[in-house]
């Protein structure tokens, strides 16, 4: 039974020993985050808070010698040239964008057009882009994007009818929906 004891004597120290080494080690990892705390303070305690100025209340209030029209204007000149540039930079950040969640709105709404114009009659196709036309014309604006997506699906579908044409009367609205079409697709580049 001695032999028994010893070996749960030696068992007893090993496991106090671990313990010991766990606690020793706990507490150089204290020290080590206490030394690191302390090496930061003397950091922040030469850190200096920079002081006021007193100010002469005769200099906050004193009557200005300045033109302040010219410089009205001068700051409204300058708002209008930074709303060009803004406006040039969105200008051009959408035409270098990539394809996005607009472009395929834009995109499925031409493939709308599209179906749409294919079971149409030539003569409805030819008042859908002559009424863009016409608008044009009369305000001088260009057309919004789903006036482009109209005017392009009735293009292709002028073209894609003009292979198999029908009549005289049919060819020159085709014809003359693809001339309309292609002068609103200019005006819109522009």
């Amino acid at each position: 039974m001695k032999e028994e004891e010893r070996e749960k004597k030696i068992k007893k120290l090993k496991e106090i020993s671990k313990k010991d080494r766990k606690e020793i080690e706990e507490a150089q990892s204290l020290i080590k985050g206490t030394e690191d705390i302390i090496k930061e303070e003397p950091i922040k305690e030469e850190v200096k808070v920079p002081e006021l100025e007193e100010a002469e209340i005769s200099e906050l209030v004193r009557e200005p010698s300045r033109d302040y029209a010219a410089e009205e204007e001068e700051a409204r000149e300058e708002a209008r040239e930074r709303e060009t540039r803004l406006e040039e930079t969105v200008e051009r950040e959408a035409e270098e964008r990539p394809v996005g969640e607009r472009e395929a709105e834009q995109q499925a709404q031409y493939n709308i057009f599209k179906q749409e114009f294919q079971g149409q009659r030539t003569e409805d196709i030819y008042n859908s882009v002559r009424g863009v036309y016409q608008r044009m014309q009369e305000t001088g604006e260009a057309p919004s994007p789903e006036e482009m997506n109209r005017v392009n699906a009735a293009m292709y579908e002028a073209h894609r009818r003009e292979s198999g044409m029908i009549s005289e009367e049919v060819s020159q609205k085709l014809v003359l929906t693809e001339r309309m079409g292609s002068w609103i697709s200019r005006m819109y580049r522009h």
